[in-house]
């Protein structure tokens, strides 16, 4: 292949490969046409083999991409007689996966050996329903009827609801964001219909505050819906079972009249071989007159528990915990933001500092409308608009009884929150980096026999530490003297890795991100672990080292151990665990 410019078409780049992709379609006696557009290159080939009768008009489209990625190639007419393995819109053919593409292969030798497979499992089969699909010849993937119709930019977000078979169509309550030029985003906040009324699990606090523009709209059964009908087809086909749409009551954010939303529900399959509904919608934007502008289809994308605990199993055990994280700077902000992407239902962040935009977006979310505001509350608020299922709360109060001063009401109420989500947490991760607040924290969860990790990264970001502490281990204070008498290892530092910066309320240290969140993610995964399992890693104390002795970068490398009872820990005294009313527990 030649190394000619890269602003021309492929073929023009590789002319010896161009003359065997063409070469390779008259060995196999198939007469094609070529159709040159834009410095793009299509062939029109008359595919023939023993499992047609005729024929069979197909389109290569070849990427400007290729021949490293895979050519596209389609039977508009649908000469094939398929009814899967075929996108019925555009009629391109499920043939191969990018990841499967070898670059030595042409397009004929593709058609070849692909095209009789798909045929003999693509065209109607009595068994499709209950059947299962050839291993290495099929996957076990849905072929739904109503994917990819709408537009790429905007989809409406649906609640996954059972509507009962016996309703025909209803009412959707809608929340939107509307401008001149269109709409940016949808939600169904509710599906009505006579005896039935299905809520979004969405707060209606966060709809309002996102989606602030407020609409009806309807909904529709379609059992007779044509994947190939056009927008405005379908539109003239269902407007006239649509009943006038009656004002509930509340402030409506735009004229039913101008802007209509359909949400229509069609069959679909919904997993290989099983059929059921999905949605699709309607937009129809109007003219004053009751003329049509424009009639579009807008995608759904279905939001529930499904979704999630196909993607991570574990977030159906997570959904049920409660996770307080105290410092929500480098280290902590990606904990948090590890748990709530993982599936943790409840959350509290707690962490006074407050966002500067002149340096502490270098290592953790610092939103440019956030400058000056809690670093508590501006992470709370970016996970709840990207997890909204999640009930996450940021405070903005110190954690440690020493640090309060109780005179004003907002001070004690303050402390009341701390203290309850400190207590009432499974787990309390601690990421201050405040030897103090560190001390505080974990007596409070070891005397109550609940789970505490704590988490910290060293100067210059060359090493950190992870350390879970539960009922069956040693504590913080075990830790701290089995360190003080050499026992347990210790992650390394740069001596010169501490700076006074803005926007920080004690020192802190150099580093990069990715340095920290390297940390972090180890202590995300240590909670996930102990929080669906109740079991730790192999081990309840972590040291990471990212640099050598020198300060020279290398892959990181942790060391395990497990923390046992110091004799000279005061928490571990029999006076102590006396007071505590518990037998303790203690790993060897």
């Amino acid at each position: 292949m030649s190394g000619e410019p890269v602003w021309k078409s492929w073929h023009r780049r590789y002319p010896a490969r161009w003359r065997r992709e063409l070469a390779a379609l008259r060995e196999r006696g198939w007469s094609y046409r070529v159709r040159y557009e834009r410095g793009a290159v299509e062939l029109s080939v008359a595919y023939m083999g023993a499992e047609v009768s005729a024929p069979v008009r197909l389109v290569v489209r070849y990427p400007d991409g290729f021949p490293w990625f895979a050519p596209r190639v389609f039977d508009r007419r649908n000469g094939l007689g398929l009814v899967r393995h075929r996108e019925p819109r555009t009629g391109q053919l499920c043939l191969v996966r990018d990841v499967d593409w070898h670059v030595d292969r042409t397009a004929a030798e593709l058609i070849e050996a692909q095209v009789p497979v798909v045929v003999a499992w693509g065209r109607p089969r009595p068994e499709v329903g209950g059947g299962v699909p050839v291993v290495g010849v099929e996957e076990l993937l849905p072929a739904p009827t109503a994917e990819r119709l709408g537009s790429e930019r905007v989809a409406v977000t649906v609640p996954s609801v059972v509507v009962p078979t016996g309703l025909d169509g209803g009412v959707l309550v809608l929340r939107s964001w509307v401008t001149e030029s269109g709409i940016t985003a949808m939600s169904v906040a509710q599906v009505l219909g006579e005896g039935f009324s299905a809520s979004s699990p969405l707060s209606p606090d966060w709809l309002a505050g996102q989606l602030p523009s407020r609409g009806l709209g309807w909904w529709l059964r379609v059992p007779d819906f044509d994947v190939c009908e056009s927008e405005r087809q379908v539109w003239e086909r269902v407007r006239g079972r649509l009943p006038a749409l009656k004002s509930d009551g509340a402030e409506l954010s735009w004229d039913p009249e101008r802007l209509q939303v359909v949400g229509l529900l069609v069959p679909s399959e919904i997993r290989y071989g099983v059929m059921g509904e999905r949605w699709v919608f309607l937009l129809r934007w109007g003219l004053r007159g009751g003329s049509t502008r424009s009639v579009d289809f807008l995608d759904a994308q279905e939001f529930g528990d499904v979704g999630p605990a196909v993607r991570v199993p574990v977030s159906s055990l997570l959904a049920r915990k409660f996770v307080t994280v105290v410092g929500v700077g480098a280290v902590g902000s990606v904990v948090a933001t590890d748990l709530v992407r993982s599936g943790v239902g409840t959350m509290r962040l707690i962490d006074p500092d407050v966002v500067d935009v002149s340096g502490s977006g270098t290592r953790q979310p610092a939103p440019f409308i956030a400058a000056g505001d809690t670093k508590a509350r501006a992470l709370a608020g970016l996970l709840r608009m990207d997890h909204p299922l999640a009930e996450v709360r940021g405070y903005s109060y110190p954690a440690g009884a020493a640090a309060y001063s109780l005179t004003s009401k907002g001070a004690r109420v303050g402390r009341s929150l701390v203290d309850r989500a400190v207590r009432d947490a499974d787990l309390v991760v601690d990421a201050t980096a405040s030897p103090a607040v560190t001390r505080w924290l974990a007596a409070r969860r070891w005397t109550s026999g609940r789970g505490f990790l704590t988490v910290s990264g060293t100067a210059g970001g060359w090493g950190g530490v992870v350390f879970l502490q539960t009922p069956a281990s040693g504590c913080w204070a075990c830790v701290e003297h089995a360190r003080a008498d050499g026992l347990l290892p210790v992650p390394p530092e740069d001596a010169a890795g501490a700076v006074e910066v803005p926007g920080c309320s004690s020192p802190t240290f150099t580093g990069t991100s990715a340095d920290m969140g390297t940390v972090a993610h180890h202590a995300s995964r240590v909670a996930v672990q102990y929080l669906t399992a109740g079991v730790d890693l192999g081990g309840d104390y972590f040291v990471a080292a990212l640099r050598d002795g020198d300060g020279f970068p290398q892959p990181v490398s942790w060391r395990k151990a497990r923390v046992a009872v110091h004799p000279e820990c005061p928490l571990h005294s029999p006076a102590a665990i006396a007071r505590q009313g518990r037998p303790v527990s203690v790993a060897s």
